[in-house]
């Protein structure tokens, strides 16, 4: 824990200068934590895309259910519908329960998509690269969860419409959500802009291509070098490709830049500061 400090120090500063009262995080067991979403390219932190579960053919399990059985949920990276043309970047989560830890194959962690007729599908989803093996635990002290990528690079050839999208795995209770690929805008406002920006970036490191990642985040700051988004997109990337030290130092100015836009902001920017603490408590 040594390099806590340096962290902690700055965020306490930062919060009792701006006569912050609290520092609050939210999270959902279901999904995985390091998805996220933006609002407009004005300052605003990230804030994690809504999911919306439904019932056939995978019910969402009772509460009671989630906490005697292991489960597996689905996310995505958008905020609403998904753009034809855009990419498609899919989260799986597997959870474990409270003394019915689960031990897996990667591979048994798979997708499925249905039309609204149920009708069955083949989407050229590409698997993000992972261990071969994972395990998911929940013990009274916390849970370890697992979460797996899948990229759609182009959704140009998907149909205007509605489908469903499961995440499955034997011996985990399944969910499932609607998606919704609809018309692309004619002309991006600013929050689609930043909205493109965020999946381009998080699919290209998902799919194991940070230099990517990175160029089209440049490319952004090359216009907007005050960005918090793209800040913290950059460092991700650089973090991504080993590069531990700029990493670091695109995370710090987007912290800096957070506070210099938001003197009251409702919330701190968690995200940001749970990526430069786990960042620096890398060896």
């Amino acid at each position: 824990m040594r390099c806590r400090k340096p962290i902690i120090l700055m965020t306490v500063g930062l919060f009792v200068l701006y006569g912050i009262d609290c520092i609050t995080s939210n999270c959902h067991a279901a999904q995985a934590r390091s998805d996220a979403q933006s609002r407009p390219a004005s300052g605003q932190p990230f804030t994690r895309p809504a999911t919306r579960p439904i019932e056939p053919p995978h019910p969402v399990p009772r509460l009671s259910d989630l906490a005697t059985q292991p489960s597996v949920s689905v996310s995505i990276l958008a905020s609403e519908g998904v753009p034809q043309g855009w990419p498609l970047l899919v989260h799986a989560t597997v959870s474990g329960a409270e003394g019915h830890p689960i031990t897996f194959a990667r591979d048994g962690v798979t997708l499925s998509v249905s039309d609204s007729k149920g009708q069955s599908l083949k989407w050229p989803f590409q698997r993000a690269a992972g261990p071969a093996t994972q395990a998911a635990t929940a013990t009274a002290e916390g849970r370890k969860d697992v979460s797996f990528a899948w990229i759609l690079a182009d959704t140009s050839t998907i149909p205007l419409g509605s489908y469903t999208l499961a995440a499955n795995l034997d011996g985990a209770v399944s969910h499932s959500m609607i998606i919704t690929i609809v018309a692309p805008p004619a002309k991006l406002n600013g929050a689609q802009e930043t909205e493109l920006l965020i999946i381009k970036a998080r699919s290209a490191i998902a799919g194991g291509d940070p230099t990517a990642a990175l160029s089209v985040v440049d490319e952004r700051l090359k216009k907007q070098p005050r960005d918090i988004v793209a800040l913290h997109l950059k460092g991700d990337a650089l973090a991504a490709l080993g590069r531990k030290k700029d990493a670091l130092q695109a995370y710090r100015q987007a912290l800096t830049q957070f506070a210099l836009q938001n003197p009251k902001p409702p919330e701190p920017p968690t995200a940001l500061m749970d990526a430069i603490q786990a960042l620096e408590e890398q060896p």
